[in-house]
């Protein structure tokens, strides 16, 4: 498959400024920058979690619960998707990756769709959203007007991976949410104040702020042992 012509078309009208070299190397340097990208939304979950009231415990462990696994979902969803839709991201895409000539591609991955930063943000997000819309909207619009344009700049993503990613995060958010509903067994972990609970949601957050890439790099690691 191929990306779609409007996502060609961007990519061409940013290409002027792929001429100016210190322009390029800050972009490349904020695209990459864990302090702009996973921190904030792995804060923004240590910090809800942390200073919440006693009293609300239990519904702030069940929100950090639904989006942990919305998360899974989202990651599952992805892996799926990938099998379907393949194009290679921009810097790499034959027509246009004579544009890229300061610099290499963001990421070394054959396939750009769909965005999985894009999935992990909004899922957080949208469940962020559950507790405090405009919290949740704040972190939602720095993916969509910061992140994700800087993913594209640099020749990362299309314009269609991050709102793929967006629409995949929104989905898996309300799958994770009918599944915590619907098994009693989920309902009562959420209510939990065993520590190996506790040390899982530390884990996922730290991962969160790494964009997982700890996770990513084991699971190509023994993909690579195996085949």
């Amino acid at each position: 498959m191929t990306p779609t012509f409007l996502d060609l078309k961007l990519i061409q009208l940013l290409a002027p400024l792929q001429v100016k070299p210190f322009f390029v190397d800050t972009i490349d340097l904020l695209s990459q920058n864990a302090l702009v990208n996973g921190f904030i939304y792995a804060a923004a979950l240590f910090l809800f979690w942390h200073f919440s009231e006693d009293s609300g415990q239990v519904r702030v462990q069940r929100i950090m619960l639904t989006i942990l696994i919305g998360t899974l979902f989202g990651a599952l969803c992805s892996l799926a998707l990938q099998q379907l839709i393949r194009w290679p991201p921009p810097a790499a895409y034959p027509p246009l990756k004579s544009l890229y000539i300061l610099h290499s591609p963001l990421s070394p991955n054959s396939n750009s769709f769909p965005s999985d930063s894009a999935i992990l943000y909004s899922t957080v997000a949208f469940g962020m959203a559950a507790w405090n819309r405009k919290l949740g909207m704040a972190l939602l619009g720095w993916l969509l007007i910061f992140i994700g344009p800087l993913r594209i700049f640099v020749g990362g993503h299309y314009p269609t991976d991050i709102l793929a990613g967006v629409l995949i995060g929104f989905c898996s958010l309300q799958g994770a949410k009918v599944l915590v509903r619907s098994l009693p067994r989920l309902e009562s972990l959420a209510s939990s104040q065993a520590t190996i609970f506790r040390v899982i949601f530390f884990l996922w957050l730290f991962e969160v702020g790494n964009e997982f890439k700890d996770v990513s790099d084991l699971l190509h690691s023994v993909l690579h042992l195996v085949m």
